[in-house]
């Protein structure tokens, strides 16, 4: 869960100082005011305070261009969309988790055609640093238990078949298509998982560990809090089954994701047998040598029989 949000404008927010640096300057025009890339790229360099979600998203006009747009933090790319034909359309969205320090976004477009055929239009831009709720990957739940937590910097829980996280304004959230998403964690056993759920459409939603059954709903346009909990020991994944009647658009938006994991070491049961031995072992040594007893009625050589 977000805690507090800064947000800079492409549009708004261009400084003299160049943050961010790449676009003109605001073109006030029917039907909105607009800003033209200068070199097809926007840059962001921010000095972030605290672990933090950083995410972009905006609207733009490529003109006559077909072109591929790409977001990058830290000179890794974190998400691509393909723009052609006139209109103002969707540019690319996306993020990434981040410490504390200095950061820099990139958000370039690159034509098909060099050069490009039209000039690009952004229409509007907003880069949102969130700061997050959870300063850690994980908390201590109990002597042998840790809830983990999705919304992190260098989460513990392994996320499979579901889209990039998201920022809708307040919350970080995972947009799932019809199918099956997956969450695991490779350190232990898991014992069960949290998380919240919103439903655009009807939606069936199961969740199953490696061979049960942990909860069945149907869902529609409302949210719902589902909290599933294992029958077997051992787990090592648990499955969320999405099943609504859109194909290839976002069906659920998934929040707030936790985990409940047994982080007993798993060679602790071994080191417990050990050890447990080893006290039988030595009481067993020690009865022998003070009581010196007989084990199957052998005679005890302190007593010897008197007859000859």
């Amino acid at each position: 869960m977000a805690s507090s949000v800064d947000k800079i404008d492409v549009i708004s927010d261009v400084t003299t100082a160049g943050q961010p640096t790449g676009l003109s300057a605001e073109v006030y025009a029917d039907p909105a005011p607009y800003r033209i890339l200068l070199d097809n790229r926007i840059s962001f360099k921010i000095n972030v305070k605290h672990n933090a979600f950083v995410y972009f998203d905006g609207s733009v006009s490529v003109g006559n261009n077909n072109l591929n747009s790409n977001l990058y933090v830290d000179g890794k790319r974190k998400a691509t969309i393909s723009l052609e034909g006139r209109g103002v359309k969707s540019s690319v969205a996306g993020g990434e988790f981040v410490e504390p320090g200095n950061h820099v976004i990139d958000i370039d477009y690159k034509c098909f055609s060099n050069p490009c055929a039209d000039e690009i239009r952004q229409y509007s831009g907003k880069l949102s640093i969130v700061k997050l709720s959870n300063d850690i990957p994980d908390r201590q739940r109990g002597p042998r238990t840790k809830e983990l937590f999705l919304d992190a910097v260098d989460s513990k829980i392994k996320l499979s078949g579901i889209g990039a996280p998201r920022f809708d304004g307040n919350n970080i959230y995972y947009p799932m298509k019809n199918g099956k998403f997956r969450m695991s964690w490779k350190e232990g056993d898991i014992i069960g998982v949290n998380f919240y759920v919103y439903s655009n459409t009807q939606s069936k939603i199961e969740i199953k560990d490696n061979n049960n059954i942990l909860f069945k709903d149907t869902l529609s346009n409302e949210g719902k809090t589902v909290e599933a909990f294992v029958k077997q020991k051992d787990a090592s994944y648990i499955d969320v089954n999405i099943n609504c009647n859109t194909k290839n658009e976002t069906c659920l938006q998934v929040y707030f994701v936790k985990m409940y994991v047994d982080i007993t070491p798993r060679a602790g049961i071994f080191q417990y047998i050990g050890a447990s031995l080893l006290v039988v072992l030595f009481m067993f040594g020690l009865y022998r040598f003070v009581f010196d007893s007989p084990i199957n009625k052998v005679p005890n050589r302190h007593h010897h029989s008197s007859e000859k």
